[in-house]
């Protein structure tokens, strides 16, 4: 595991860019009037002292979803199961509420793996700080913290490659540069920066999944595929919902002027391990979506 002063030593022998610095404050200072709810996942835009309700990245994603009858489908597994609606709705909810709520802690501990990577103890979340944290460890639980850990690691020798925040927040600014009209918020889970070859700015987003698995099987026998613009090609599947995810948030930090080169969904298995999986850009087909 990774040391406190493992990590001071290769921030002291391996120094930000001011790119990186700068880049930071100012992702933060543009974003600055956006408000999150917690409660009912809302965003808020603060502008001219009105407060704008903005759509999150989340519901954008959804809008390609084909409709899906879940009241026949639930109605034909009880009948298969030989049990009732109300039950497999109960069954169906608790396990929702399982998946949602350890997907939500262990994308705490990237969060404060990410502020133990930058050196930033007292930034990471108190309840892991106060549990996890330990002699200049930060200690995982379960498998697929090991595998946030492990990601950091294999980081820890690469040169060039420089955490910037880790949950970033941004919006579709109602008088943004890129012509969107539907304008939304999001929050990914970390931005890392590079320099280019011509020493400019380069940025990657990136982003934990915790799925058991990002591809559906039966849908790609069947060749479901999303709602247009993305029914050429991309099958109804979370790989397809991420992909369009990650390029919402691409768009947010584009309108700044900022280069996306890569954005990676880094899914995270229940052996302890991770996977990086490259988003594609599809840029071009969602902007011509969000500009209507």
């Amino acid at each position: 595991m990774l040391n406190i002063e493992d990590i001071r030593r290769r921030l002291r022998d391996n120094p930000e860019p001011i790119e990186i610095t700068n880049a930071r404050k100012k992702i933060a200072y543009s974003f600055r009037n956006l408000e999150f709810i917690e409660d009912g996942h809302k965003y808020f835009y603060h502008k001219d002292d009105k407060l704008l309700s903005m759509v999150s990245v989340s519901a954008v994603c959804h809008a390609f979803e084909p409709f899906v009858d879940w009241d026949t489908i639930k109605k034909k597994y009880a009948e298969k199961n030989n049990t009732t609606v109300d039950e497999v709705t109960k069954k169906w909810h608790e396990t929702n509420i399982k998946s949602t709520s350890n997907g939500s802690l262990v994308h705490l501990f990237g969060e404060a793996y990410m502020h133990f990577f930058l050196g930033e103890i007292d930034l990471m979340p108190t309840i892991i700080k106060d549990m996890q944290y330990e002699d200049g460890y930060l200690i995982p639980y379960g498998e697929k913290e090991e595998a946030i850990a492990k990601f950091y690691e294999d980081l820890f020798e690469v040169k060039n490659f420089f955490p910037i925040m880790p949950e970033a927040k941004i919006c579709i600014y109602p008088d943004n540069n890129l012509g969107i009209k539907r304008l939304y918020a999001g929050t990914f889970d970390m931005l890392f920066g590079f320099m280019g070859k011509n020493n400019n700015l380069l940025l990657s987003i990136f982003d934990w999944k915790t799925n058991k698995s990002l591809t559906n099987d039966f849908n790609i026998r069947e060749q479901k595929k999303l709602l247009p613009p993305f029914n050429d090609d991309m099958i109804v599947q979370p790989l397809s919902s991420y992909t369009i995810q990650l390029n919402c948030y691409s768009l947010g930090l584009r309108q700044l002027g900022y280069k996306i080169v890569d954005r990676k969904i880094v899914w995270l298995k229940p052996n302890g391990e991770y996977e990086k999986i490259t988003a594609a850009d599809v840029s071009d087909k969602l902007l011509g979506y969000l500009r209507t």
